[in-house]
């Protein structure tokens, strides 16, 4: 009775409610708001992977404890290996701690896991692109693999001109200078289309 009364009067008694107030805070920015809501999820249901992944995600955001995201996000993979928004947000925090090797990782399976996440993409093209650009010469084969990444991402999104001046980069790298000057024609023509409204 008492907990059909805290429904009926909107006070959270599920994870489910707890990690829809943390949604709400999470779309105003209130990270530390989030995070208590997002930690009372996983007091209430310690086997939501969901609340696990929603609390990793929020720690992310404050750029704080990534040791404590990673936690987190842990458990939400131990959780559910079907998660790959947990993989993903997994690779964000490996990668914000500088191991890019282990980000590569997350990334690749969170993209095999859902083939249009398109931001796991972006990122795994960005970091292949990072660890390549370090000796291109000797690193021709990654930068090829960041280029497949970067044609999904303009699959799922080809209207963002940021991807195409990213993919110009790498066939800088590459030395094909042509299909760099293309791109980048590319995204100053989407640029223009957005300002003048073509």
């Amino acid at each position: 009775m008492f907990q059909f009364l805290k429904k009926f009067i909107g006070i959270p008694t599920t994870a489910a409610d707890f990690i829809v107030r943390g949604n709400r805070s999470m779309e105003l920015c209130d990270f530390e708001s989030a995070i208590k809501a997002y930690r009372r999820a996983v007091e209430v249901d310690t086997r939501s992977a969901e609340a696990y992944c929603c609390l990793g995600t929020a720690i992310i955001s404050t750029e704080e404890n990534l040791d404590q995201a990673i936690e987190s996000l842990n458990q939400a993979i131990a959780l559910d290996r079907q998660s790959a928004e947990a993989f993903y947000q997994r690779g964000v925090a490996f990668r914000n701690k500088g191991c890019h090797f282990l980000a590569i990782d997350d990334l690749r399976e969170a993209t095999r896991l859902n083939p249009d996440h398109s931001n796991a993409h972006a990122l795994l093209a960005s970091l292949k692109s990072i660890v390549a650009s370090r000796n291109p010469a000797e690193n021709q084969e990654v930068l090829r693999q960041a280029l497949n990444e970067y044609a999904e991402v303009i699959r799922l999104n080809p209207n963002d001109p940021s991807r195409y001046e990213m993919r110009a980069r790498v066939y800088r790298n590459l030395g094909e200078e042509g299909k760099a000057i293309l791109d980048e024609q590319t995204a100053e023509k989407i640029r223009k289309a957005k300002v003048y409204g073509e």
